[in-house]
This record gives structure tokens, sequence and C-alpha cells, in this order.
């Protein structure tokens, strides 16, 4: 079951979508560049899988009500609520349901990965969180999966800012929907007015977000982790020109006036201060995107984002196509739930998931890929939610590959490999 590029999917990245990124850097104290990986040329799986027809903005998954008790590869499981753990008072990972060597044996012993299973307790989301090899914690270079985080607090910061009036449906300087902005951070293709490039709009959001304010949401102001060092590292280098994605953020000069449809408007005060490295761990990453999967039920996820805000990060701008998050490029967790075989197209990996899952699943992730100079490595990490009612699951799967140098479909089957055995044990093939 792994998944590869077709020679037509891979023809058509690199003539029509290649967005021509700028460098990132790796981790703390290093200087490794992107050297030109992220691109959809040598994307590890260029496919995007979505629903059928024009998608229903759904925030919520509609799960049938189901028990605390539960198990995993054999060994109980008990799936704590979000009252019981109680995530607006800090602690709250050791009132949690946590095994961070459930998925050991699965997944190599230096590999990075998380699964947090979901279901409805009691009216409530209830969580179980099932790490591999003690990592969760440890921290790496995401590459840009941690733009779904820069993304999602640049909408948060302006609604804060602009006290509630003006945030993810609001077109940036005339220019560009924020939704086709984030449309093209998950697709690296133009979208309707937005025609920069992935690392440079999410280097623009981050500017926006504010290196200091986000890392304050990493820390105690939201996610409220214990021993979690991930962050957006500021740089001390003098002359630093850098904003962790690249030299030139979308709208370089300035922040940009956002104005809504009903004519608000709000100009963010742009962050200048210069990130050099973005450590992250794979419970940072999930858990953010679990409280935004989760924002209608938990009412309100990162402080000041709306309904808007989170379907503007889900679906991107256009009612009547899937942008955003759920264009995410690759379709690891989509393969791993249909059972899709190597030979399989998107048309037939989508049957597949529909039979197994029903026709109104729903995906929302983002990859991040490269080759590090400094270790020498090849790395892949994927940040995906996946919501499944006909098989009445709900998961937040991230996970992280770093292998020796090796080719984007190497890598990629790799990582296929790795999320069928993880995706494979929760549903007890």
């Amino acid at each position: 079951m792994l998944s590869k590029l077709s020679a037509f999917s891979a023809f058509v990245a690199l003539a029509v979508f290649a967005p021509g990124c700028s460098a990132e850097v790796a981790e703390p104290g290093s200087v490794d560049a992107e050297d030109g990986q992220e691109n959809l040329g040598t994307a590890p799986d260029a496919r995007s899988i979505v629903p059928r027809g024009a998608p229903v903005r759904r925030l919520t998954c509609p799960l049938a009500e189901s028990s605390a008790e539960g198990s995993f590869r054999g060994k109980p499981l008990r799936y704590v609520t979000a009252s019981e753990m109680d995530l607006r008072r800090a602690g709250w990972e050791a009132r949690a349901s946590i095994d961070d060597h459930a998925l050991d044996g699965l997944v190599p012993a230096d590999m990075n990965a998380l699964l947090v299973d979901v279901r409805l307790v009691n009216g409530e989301p209830a969580f179980a969180y099932l790490g591999a090899n003690g990592k969760l914690h440890e921290t790496f270079e995401p590459w840009s999966s941690a733009k779904l985080i820069a993304a999602s607090a640049a909408m948060a910061r302006v609604r804060r800012d602009s006290a509630g009036a003006v945030g993810g449906p609001a077109k940036v300087n005339g220019t560009a929907l924020v939704g086709d902005l984030v449309t093209t951070v998950h697709t690296y293709a133009p979208s309707g007015g937005s025609m920069g490039s992935s690392n440079a709009i999410a280097g623009y959001f981050l500017t926006v977000a504010g290196a200091a304010e986000t890392n304050a949401l990493l820390r105690d102001g939201y996610l409220r982790l214990t021993n979690d060092a991930s962050e957006f590292h500021v740089s001390t280098a003098a002359g630093r020109t850098r904003s962790a994605w690249g030299e030139n953020p979308f709208f370089s000069s300035g922040a940009g006036t956002w104005v809504m449809p009903d004519g608000a408007r709000f100009t963010p005060k742009r962050d200048s201060t210069m990130v050099d490295d973005k450590p992250m761990s794979v419970m940072a990453l999930g858990e953010w995107l679990v409280r935004l999967a989760q924002h209608e039920r938990l009412g309100g996820s990162i402080p000041g984002m709306t309904n808007d805000d989170v379907a503007t990060l889900f679906y991107g701008a256009d009612p009547a196509r899937y942008g955003g998050m759920s264009a995410g490029v690759s379709s690891y967790l989509a393969n791993a739930v249909a059972a899709s075989g190597a030979a399989d197209d998107a048309n037939a990996t989508r049957a597949k998931l529909e039979e197994k899952a029903g026709a109104d699943f729903r995906i929302f992730h983002k990859i991040g890929w490269g080759t590090s100079t400094t270790r020498s490595k090849s790395e892949l990490i994927v940040a995906a939610y996946g919501c499944f009612p006909k098989l009445g699951r709900e998961m937040v799967l991230v996970t992280r590959v770093s292998q020796a140098p090796a080719s984007g479909a190497v890598v990629g089957n790799a990582m296929q490999k790795h999320v069928d055995a993880i995706v494979g044990a929760a549903l007890g093939r």
C-alpha cells in the first residue's frame, strides 16, 4: 500500500505548480537550507483527495456517542473527556490519557509519531493520545508543516487586535482573500488573487501573528504543554532578514490592510522580529490541530478565533471548491484509511475511501519536507486530521521520517508504510 506520484501528476507538478520556494532553516544554531527541495516536482506525494462536489464547510465531525472504554493493539484504553482534562488549566497532560509508547514497534525506534484518537462521550469530545518511542515532546525541524500554526495564529491575532471585527473572510491590500492565501500555502499553487509562493505567504502570516505572540500560544497562552520547547526561535544575528520560510515574505513592505466583506477593516502591525528556526514536537503540532478541529465542541480554540476563521483555514475562500487545509498536497492518511494500492490514482483512492469511511469524510492536512545539509537526512513530516463518519472515527496523526538522503518517492513510500501501520492498528486491521 505504498503511495507514489504518477507520471502525470509529477509532470503537472513540475510544469505548473513548482513555486520556487526560498530556503528555510532547520534546527537551533544550524544553517540548514532547503536547497529548493520543497516544490511539487520533488514532493513525496502531490495528490490531494477531497470529497466530491462543492464543500459543505463543516467544522465538527458527526460522531455517534461511544464508550469511554476502548482498546488499542489488545490493551485497554480509556478516553478522557475535555472537561476531565480541563485544557484551560496547566497540567492537563497529567489528567489526559497518554501512552508515549503505544506505537512502539509499528514505526522505527528513531521515529516521532502521535495518534490522537477522538470519541464522543456523554456529548463531549474524549481523547486518547498514543505516541511512539517516548518522543512526544522531542523537537525537530518541522519544515513547512508548521505553516498551519502561522496561518491560524495570524487570523487569531487580527481578530483579537480588531476587537473581533476582522478575520479570515477578509481581503488583504485589495489583492487576495486570506482564504486564497491559505490555499496557496497548502497547495503550492495560485488561488484567486494569491500569486505568491507558499513560503513567502507563510512568512507573511508569521509576521502578522508575531513570533512572541505565537510562542505565547504554544505555551501558557493556549496549548499549556509541559516540558515542550516548541517555538519560533527569535534570531539574535545582526542584520538577519529571514522570517522562518524565506527572505521575502508576501507583502514584505508591510502587513497590509485586511478588509471584510462588510467593509470593516484593520491594518495589523507587522512584526519585524526575525525567526531563524522553528523546533516543533509532534505533540505541539498535533495538539494545535486537535484544538482547531474541536473548535465548536470546545467553545473556541485559539483565543479570538471564530468559526469563520477556522472554516477559512480548513476550506479556503472559494465556496465552490475545497481549498485551505482540505487541499493540502499528499494523501497518506487517505491512502491508509482507504487501504489504497500503489497503482491507484486519486479517483480510485477516493472511491475506496467513500466506500469504507463515507462520502462525507474530511481530511485537513499539511506536510513539510526537505533535505537537511547539517544532518545529512531527507525528512518528511505529516500533520493530518481525519473525520470518517461511516467508520465512526475521528483522529489526528503527526509523523516524522528522517533517513539517509533519498528521492521524494523513497521517503514518501517509507512514510506511507508507517502511516499504514498506525492507522491499521487504530482501525483494528
